[in-house]
């Protein structure tokens, strides 16, 4: 999304719905980021059900958190998978792994 068609839609969300830029920041977010999802939550609001704050989606401080723990599992893991396999440490697992691309009857051997 480009930011001139960004910033148009922000603008025309703000005056159709009333609202200030920030929810209509989230809103737009959410539209580009899943169009169908957000129209259905749209139309499940418009029949009396719940209102989804985009605004404030994800920045409470347990979900802050949350995140960071993750993203830090995540880059620990990729960071100690990549250090492992360039310095020998997983060396058995890539040459496994090298054995059953060329030959996938050497599982069975592996199996047994």
């Amino acid at each position: 999304v480009n930011k001139e068609k960004y910033d148009q839609a922000v603008l025309k969300y703000m005056a159709s719905e009333l609202c200030d830029r920030r929810e209509a920041q989230g809103n737009m977010d959410a539209y580009f980021d899943n169009p169908n999802d957000w129209a259905f939550q749209k139309i499940k609001e418009k029949e009396g059900g719940f209102k989804k704050d985009y605004a404030n989606a994800n920045t409470d401080p347990k979900s802050l958190i949350l995140i960071a723990v993750w993203s830090g599992i995540v880059v620990w893991f990729f960071s100690d998978l990549v250090s492992g396999v360039t310095s020998g440490k997983y060396s058995n697992v890539v040459e496994t792994a090298n054995r059953l691309s060329e030959n996938p009857s050497v599982f069975d051997n592996l199996v047994q």
